[in-house]
């Protein structure tokens, strides 16, 4: 940009005087950092080819004068390569060195770019590199484009005709285009926008997405989470934020399991009885205890095995059928999900001595329980048909 200094030669930083560049030790090969790449990355790259232009002085050009390849120019204006024919190619760098960088650009007015290329009907800036991706993160010592940035944006791309930012690979498991957010304050590796059109489009040949599961069972448990964030646990279910919070309110979508068709209702592939409170019962929850009037128990729900079934772990909903036997009197049964206050509402009416069933569907807490509460003396049978992931 103008009235900026322009570095063609290599920058020696090698006192490593703030903390951030190291020398290459004496064996040649440099100690690839953060800002050591950038710092040492022209010296074999574009300092392997150092000529003295036209007789200039070697101390190096100032305005008007030959640019010095090796050396450190300095220049109030504007320095323009153009090139000899509309297709042309302006200005061409090549790195010979396994390590060094093809150019360099560094901004130290903090407000400007490190490179700024602007094409009206081709590339801005076009870059190649054997052996890694064509576009990479700044701790790669191996990049075509590399974008580091502590106060703005590391790459930007701008194209009223075309795409903004194009990257390729061949290489197996190798990315197009590679971002990592380096900072501690929660950024975004990849951050797009549109004012009209789609924030961000996306397809493959294997699958349009993939959404690395991190963690154990369940969503997030810390930190600042926002409205709308997609998540995926370490067992590959799926959640989705809908309040913002620490550690925000979360909302499972799709249940991981090797067993069931995956959706949001699934049926067990028979009926298990989870509860039943008959004397010589053997269900796995409260055998043989009737509930006592006006009182409610508490029956879990996941995880309970019953032949090899079960209504798996992070099913928000159970599908299921209630039954009122031998009751003293009559009453009515409440179904609702364990952990919360007991509503006013009636999920079975029995009367005395009979037999009554009714079909219900009931939420879960998080730990996967439900509550049920008798308001007069009766045993319940519950038996799980099916669930909602």
């Amino acid at each position: 940009m103008a009235n900026e200094p322009v570095e063609c030669g290599p920058v020696d930083r090698s006192d490593g005087g703030d903390g951030s560049e190291r020398s290459d030790g004496g064996d040649g090969d440099h100690a690839w950092t953060r800002r050591g790449l950038i710092a040492g990355a022209a010296a074999a790259g574009i300092g392997a080819a150092a000529a003295v232009v036209g007789g200039a002085d070697p101390a190096g050009a100032t305005d008007g004068s030959a640019l010095i390849v090796g050396q450190s120019n300095t220049a109030a204006a504007q320095t323009i390569l153009i090139s000899g024919s509309g297709s042309g190619v302006a200005f061409f760098a090549e790195a010979s060195t396994t390590g060094s960088a093809a150019l360099q650009g560094s901004d130290i007015s903090n407000d400007g770019y490190g490179v700024y290329a602007s094409s009206a009907g081709g590339v801005g800036v076009y870059g190649t590199v054997h052996g890694s991706s064509g576009i990479t993160d700044a701790t790669s010592a191996s990049a075509a484009i590399l974008g580091d940035s502590d106060l703005a944006t590391g790459v930007v791309g701008a194209s009223s005709e075309s795409n903004g930012l194009a990257g390729y690979t061949t290489g197996q498991g190798l990315a197009g285009v590679f971002a990592y957010d380096l900072g501690t304050v929660g950024g975004q590796g990849v951050y797009a926008q549109s004012d009209n059109g789609y924030g961000l489009q996306v397809s493959g040949g294997r699958a349009p997405i993939l959404i690395q599961g991190s963690g154990g069972s369940g969503p997030p448990g810390s930190d600042l989470h926002r409205v709308g964030e997609l998540y995926a646990d370490g067992q590959g279910s799926l959640y989705y934020c809908v309040g913002e919070g620490t550690p925000g309110t979360w909302v499972q979508i799709a249940v991981a399991s090797t067993t069931y068709a995956q959706g949001a209702f699934c049926l067990l592939p028979s009926p298990v009885r989870l509860l039943d409170t008959r004397e010589g019962a053997t269900a796995p929850v409260h055998p043989g205890k009737p509930i006592t009037g006006d009182t409610s128990i508490s029956v879990p729900i996941t995880g309970q095995s019953v032949g090899g079934i079960s209504v798996p772990s992070g099913s928000v909903a159970v599908i299921g059928n209630v039954t009122a036997v031998n009751a003293i009197a009559h009453g009515y049964l409440t179904l609702w999900p364990d952990e919360v206050t007991q509503p006013d509402t009636s999920s079975l009416n029995f009367p005395a001595t009979s037999s009554v069933a009714n079909g219900v569907t009931v939420a879960l807490s998080t730990s996967g329980k439900l509550d049920v509460y008798a308001s007069q003396t009766t045993d319940v049978i519950f038996d799980a048909t099916g669930f909602i992931a």
